[in-house]
């Protein structure tokens, strides 16, 4: 078994959908799986997956099993790998990359929709840390000023509650930055 290459990142769900589509659909119209891989590598020839495919060929022509190319490349899930595995050994590997590719659209598509669902209030947080950011910034000392200069003098209780509101005010965009971060964080993983 070639070594594995675990540095190079997995492909996302979107990416192996698509994959095993491409590869469930040369099976089906009774093309080799060796002569298959030559037809990707052309396909994707002068892309960023060329090396990928020009790998699972190589190792195809060597005379390997389909899973132990695809997991010499180190880009592929185990749970890909094993079912490939399983597939080749009953002889249903078109109908087994069919179930994968749909498999891996749904999960792409739920992907998606975690994406969308955090997006969506982190938005909302943030345009209201910058509402509250320009009332502690700029408004409320504007009306501090205003009450300096027609010589007001603010009782205890008044000053207490903009000094309370200008510290909650600071807090809610400190926690606003943050949720942003943890935000950024979670759609990037």
């Amino acid at each position: 078994m070639m070594e594995k290459k675990t540095n190079l990142k997995k492909l996302d769900p979107a990416q192996l959908s698509l994959l095993c589509a491409q590869w469930a659909m040369i099976l089906k119209t009774g093309i080799l799986l060796y002569d298959g891989a030559d037809i990707l590598v052309s396909t994707y020839e002068n892309t960023s997956e060329q090396a990928l495919f020009e790998r699972i060929a190589g190792a195809l022509e060597e005379g390997q099993p389909f899973y132990e190319a695809l997991e010499s490349t180190g880009r592929f899930p185990k749970y890909m790998i094993e079912m490939v595995r399983i597939a080749e050994r009953t002889g249903n590997l078109d109908v087994v990359l069919d179930s994968l590719s749909k498999y891996y659209k749904k999960e792409a598509l739920r992907n998606e929709n975690i994406q969308n669902a955090i997006f969506y209030p982190v938005t909302l947080v943030v345009m209201m840390s910058v509402v509250i950011a320009i009332l502690v910034v700029k408004v409320i000392p504007v009306f501090m000023q205003v009450f300096r200069n027609m010589g007001v003098s603010l009782d205890g209780s008044t000053q207490t509650i903009l000094s309370a509101g200008i510290f909650v005010g600071y807090a809610v965009m400190v926690f606003a930055i943050l949720l942003s971060v943890f935000a950024i964080v979670v759609i990037a993983m």
